[in-house]
């Protein structure tokens, strides 16, 4: 048998923290010049989006990683904008850069987990 295809879609895909704001500020540079006019970035927008990323980071995934990355983020944001917003009992730690709880917030919710 030969060796296992190299196939970049097979690749995985390293995000560091660092590599992901790159990415981030590439997709927020995209939204001001309108390249995403509803909820999806254009061709023209993911084109630019890649190309920026590849250059500022040396990193190439297949067009897919980068999708895959911009819907896991956004399930990330949608979440934290909830508790953020609407959960009761909640605070911002601006030094830490991390949502603020109670422990009785814990608590009450960790009860909902084991009932």
């Amino acid at each position: 048998m030969g060796k296992p295809s190299q196939n970049s879609s097979n690749v995985r895909a390293q995000w560091p923290s660092r590599v992901t704001t790159i990415f981030c500020e590439a997709c927020v540079d995209e939204v001001f010049k309108g390249n995403r006019p509803n909820t999806h970035f254009s061709k023209k927008g993911w084109t630019n989006i890649i190309a920026t990323f590849e250059k500022k980071t040396g990193k190439e995934y297949p067009r897919a990683k980068y999708k895959h990355k911009w819907d896991s983020l956004k399930k990330d944001w949608v979440l934290w904008n909830k508790l953020k917003g609407s959960e009761t009992g909640l605070g911002w730690d601006a030094a830490k850069g991390t949502i603020a709880a109670t422990d009785e917030w814990w608590e009450r919710k960790l009860m909902v987990c084991f009932v």
